[in-house]
């Protein structure tokens, strides 16, 4: 697999420009990984990429904090973990009279759901009326459709993932189930890279595959992330978790915090010409983190940029005629 092919699993395409630009080399764990977080590869995809890095790229050993000890084949633990998908997605999908399914939609917008509380008998029944559901949605729409397999009498569900077309993404299984070994299963999870990124202090950036998210949702004015650190301190790590954005988010209201948030691997630079409205706060804050503009200066744009949006708020333009403002003082 060549490197070329490698940088299409990195979900932010800016990432993977700069990735490109300066010709990075991958090793074979570092490909699994990319393949294992790509969000647009289905699960049949994701199988044949890694059955390629087995085939093509030469083998290494795997460390992590959270290993008991290091594993000498990422080879090895990728045909293991291929086996673990695989099992699972039979068993996701093996009829049985006790097993009943039900299908949501998660969107993008607001990080929206949907649920159906129709318990279906077949998965078969079950795919069809998502697959329905999700053809009168655009593909922007959708973040991902999931389907639940539960059996009567206690065992724990199956959830399977799909794409705005029906088709399965990934499979996962509840831990407590007993039947893979978990330490295959959250092998990923337990790595973390740090990857050279394009992205400086001060920049706004954004990520367009969860854009609104709960928790850290919107553009942010970076202050730090993992590569950096790395490269400043070489920062050690422990897991997926601490491939890290931090900077300043932005409430409805146009207040502004201090947060961390991961993956950086998803992000991007955010569209310049939508800090619009509130937004423009950040634009403001983006110049004064990179030294251009003086903090008393941000914090004038600040309290402005607040009271002027909250005048367009008030008074939204074209809800009265000009003779009305003019009666009202508000125009000369």
């Amino acid at each position: 697999m060549t490197n070329r092919e490698i940088c299409q699993f990195v979900n932010s395409k800016d990432i993977r420009k700069h990735l490109l630009d300066i010709e990075y080399k991958f090793s074979a764990l570092e490909a699994a990984w990319l393949v294992y977080q790509c969000f647009a590869l289905t699960l049949e995809e994701r199988i044949n990429a890694w059955e390629d890095i087995i085939a093509t790229m030469p083998d290494q050993k795997a460390e992590s904090p959270h290993f008991d000890k290091p594993y000498e084949s990422t080879h090895a633990v990728l045909k293991e973990y291929i086996e673990i998908r695989k099992r699972t997605l039979d068993m996701m999908l093996k009829e049985d009279v006790k097993a009943f399914y039900h299908y949501s939609i998660s969107y993008k917008t607001n990080y929206a759901n949907y649920e159906d509380n129709v318990a279906y008998s077949s998965y078969e029944k079950c795919l069809h009326e998502l697959k329905k559901e999700l053809a009168d949605c655009s593909e922007d729409e959708i973040h991902f459709g999931r389907i639940i397999r539960t059996e009567i009498d206690g065992t724990y569900p199956i959830t399977a993932y799909y794409n705005s077309k029906g088709i399965i993404k990934d499979v996962e299984i509840h831990p407590d189930y007993g039947v893979f070994n978990w330490n295959i299963t959250d092998f990923f999870d337990d790595l973390w890279f740090h990857f050279p990124v394009p992205f400086k202090k001060g920049d706004v950036l954004y990520n367009p595959i969860y854009p609104n998210k709960f928790d850290c949702a919107g553009p942010v004015v970076m202050t730090g992330i993992t590569p950096l650190y790395y490269e400043e301190d070489h920062r050690r790590h422990a897991d997926t978790s601490d491939m890290i954005v931090s900077g300043y988010f932005q409430f409805e209201d146009g207040t502004i915090y201090h947060e961390v948030t991961y993956n950086y691997m998803n992000y991007e630079y955010f569209p310049a010409e939508s800090l619009t409205g509130k937004k423009r706060i950040l634009k403001s804050l983006s110049s004064f983190e990179k030294g251009e503009i003086s903090i008393d200066l941000f914090i004038k744009a600040y309290h402005l940029i607040i009271l002027e949006e909250t005048v367009n708020e008030l008074m939204p333009k074209g809800w009265y005629t000009d003779e009305g403002m003019k009666l009202a003082g508000l125009l000369e």
